[in-house]
């Protein structure tokens, strides 16, 4: 049946990696998933259906607030307020998975996280300014394409492998990217998508390294999930706290304590987030980049047609 009793509590779900020939971890038969051993095939459909339920929530309430409040130009707020909220709650998690003991050591470099949080914080805040200059269908379906240099720097940096399959998805993947980009052009002639083009395709090259760093971390050094998600997001905040300070401030302050109806928006939105980013990181951690940036993938073509469905006002279907 896939499933059989817990067998003993642990700190987080692990499972045994075996290496093939080519280098690449393979995942084992059985994975120890919130304390049960779970088939591997069962285990991955169970992740990727609650990867693209909790983002796709999460990213139905992000395009409602940036559509339904008015005035709300928030981006590095946002970006802010979702990173603290993933620290803290990761920390609540990693302390009561722990019984109150104390944690066990880092397991990957600081250099790593460090370099993860400054690629996440760029990515994170870039990619949500980028909605300001195109519609929300549109920045998602460019973001997309973020497997095709993911799987690059995979290649190129852990020596990974992929099929003649894999290539195609992401040559479509690029194919599709660039036909919404025309339909976005032919739609506003005039605008300023040429700076959302541009913010989207940063993120595309600051997604590809943050990921496989997550996969470094992750895969090659055995840290816990807990882990890579507290490092990464705790010192990204710090780094977007700076910016938020610089470019919003007390304006952002001022619209807060105007609408405090807005911040309750993003703090939902940013919990929602959270459960389908942590397990995304799980389906990093047993399955691979490559294969958890697919899952997303198809997750965002979800977005892309709930977006067309209950937000037509700025991409109508022609």
């Amino acid at each position: 049946l896939g499933y059989a009793l817990p067998h003993h509590k642990r700190a987080m779900p692990t499972a045994v990696q075996i290496h093939g020939k080519d280098g690449n971890p393979v995942a084992s038969a059985y994975i120890d998933l919130f304390g049960y051993q779970v088939e591997s095939t069962i285990a991955f459909k169970l992740l990727s259906l609650g990867t693209v339920t909790m983002i796709g929530l999460s990213c139905y309430l992000e395009e409602w607030i940036l559509k339904a409040l008015v005035g709300f130009e928030f981006y590095w707020t946002m970006s802010f307020v979702e990173l603290v909220v993933f620290a803290m709650i990761t920390y609540a998690v990693t302390r009561g998975w722990s019984g109150g003991n104390k944690p066990e050591p880092r397991a990957a470099p600081l250099v790593l996280y460090v370099a993860g949080a400054s690629t996440m914080a760029l990515y994170t805040s870039l990619g949500k300014l980028a909605y300001k200059y195109v519609n929300y269908a549109t920045g998602t379906v460019l973001k997309s394409a973020k497997l095709v240099p993911v799987m690059a720097v995979s290649v190129l940096w852990l020596r990974r492998s992929y099929s003649a399959y894999d290539y195609l998805a992401a040559g479509l993947m690029v194919a599709s990217a660039a036909t919404f980009g025309l339909g976005e052009r032919e739609l506003e002639p005039g605008g300023n998508q040429v700076w959302g083009f541009i913010l989207s395709f940063l993120c595309l090259g600051l997604g590809a390294v943050q990921c496989n760093i997550a996969d470094k971390c992750l895969r090659d050094h055995g840290a816990t999930v807990n882990e890579n998600m507290l490092y990464t997001n705790a010192l990204g905040a710090v780094i977007v706290l700076g910016a938020m300070v610089a470019y919003e401030g007390a304006e952002a302050c001022t619209y807060f304590a105007e609408n405090p109806a807005a911040i309750a928006l993003l703090l939902v939105r940013s919990v929602t987030f959270w459960m389908g980013a942590w397990l995304y990181t799980m389906l990093v951690k047993h399955f691979g980049v490559v294969a958890a940036v697919a899952v997303t993938t198809a997750r965002k073509a979800l977005t892309v047609m709930l977006s067309f469905a209950l937000f037509p006002g700025d991409k109508p279907l022609t």
